[in-house]
């Protein structure tokens, strides 16, 4: 009896040995990226009393992969080898939009489709860049998209492309990923300092105009 407990004792570990032999080693594994939105701001003092809805990005099918593209000759692109994006690039670059106009504490609310299905206004966004970019003498990351802002009834009240690029400063994924976090940063934030003052002035045309208000009007009693 004794000697079927140690060798019961024997196969159980090496089982475990074999077990644990199979986990990656931490070198093994795949890294993957994201775009930070950063830290919530508190409520601005002259918050917008609107809903905002940020609608999936539209993109090529380059972009509309979980991969990260590279430019790698112009009109050329391929993919990083040896990382890939936690989702797919439009899911993750309207997530972290919705997250950054959020976290500004401008406006009263602000979610996708999903979680506004009907809002005040919405931005729109259709990805030209979002990438890194090995054409030139320095790495760099390039985001940029056309934005378009509409009103609760479909009219347009702004539109424009925002682009903004970020020397990637040193080798590795790491330094690709911070820049690429800083121009989709410094992208988002253009956005956002143009898209205030747009909802401003439609509230204050409203206000100035009352028969144009609906039964959903912000502004409505």
């Amino acid at each position: 009896m004794k000697t079927i407990g140690i060798l019961s004792a024997s196969f159980a570990a090496l089982g475990l040995s074999a077990c644990v032999s199979l986990l990656p080693e931490g070198g093994d594994l795949s890294p993957r990226l994201t775009l930070d939105a950063g830290a919530p701001r508190p409520a601005a003092s002259d918050m917008l009393p609107v809903t905002l809805a940020v609608a999936d990005p539209r993109s090529e099918a380059i972009f509309n992969t979980s991969n990260v593209a590279v430019l790698t000759s112009p009109l050329q692109y391929e993919y990083l080898a040896e990382a890939e994006w936690t989702d797919r690039a439009p899911l993750l670059l309207g997530r972290f939009l919705e997250r950054r106009f959020e976290n500004t504490g401008l406006f009263g609310g602000v979610g996708d489709r999903v979680a506004i299905p009907v809002s005040d206004y919405t931005l729109q966004t259709d990805i030209r860049a979002l990438n890194l970019d090995r054409t030139g003498g320095q790495r760099r990351a390039v985001v940029a998209y056309g934005a378009r802002l509409l009103d609760r009834r479909g009219n347009t009240l702004g539109s424009r492309v925002f682009q903004a690029e970020q020397p990637v400063d040193g080798a590795g994924n790491a330094a690709a990923v911070l820049a690429l976090n800083t121009a989709a940063q410094r992208a988002a934030d253009e956005t956002i300092a143009w898209s205030e003052p747009l909802v401003r002035q439609d509230l204050r045309n409203r206000e100035a105009n009352p028969r144009s208000r609906g039964r959903t009007d912000p502004l409505s009693d």
